[in-house]
């Protein structure tokens, strides 16, 4: 052999030793990050009073993939308007999926939106 095959012998063994200890083809890929948390809906100006805060609880019926299906009120804030943003607002949102048995799953979720109330 001549010494420039050796010399690309020797490179691709480095390379696959690298490949080895990094994980290389086998190595499970890392999960993906989970998306970013839905922001809170815009509170309408208007109906504010001498509270600090007024909260909205939905029940959020997800798909399968994380989507909203279906948006109820399970707690009005006492404010009609910001019940009605908090709904609009959340059916915009995507979830990471339910697990069950660890298969992503369609249910429901209890999601409490807080308005400031300034």
């Amino acid at each position: 052999m001549d010494a420039s095959r050796i010399s690309a012998l020797r490179t691709g063994v480095r390379c696959l030793l690298l490949l080895g200890i990094a994980g290389g083809a086998s190595a499970a890929p890392p999960p993906p990050p989970p998306p970013p948390l839905p922001p809170n809906p815009a509170a309408p100006t208007e109906g504010a009073d001498e509270r600090n805060s007024a909260t909205v609880v939905l029940i959020i019926e997800l798909a399968v993939d994380g989507a909203v299906r279906g948006v109820e009120i399970e707690k009005s804030s006492g404010f009609p308007k910001l019940d009605a943003a908090a709904a609009e607002g959340a059916t915009r949102w995507l979830f990471n999926p339910l697990q069950v048995d660890g298969q992503p799953a369609a249910g429901k979720v209890r999601v409490p939106v807080q308005f400031p109330l300034d």
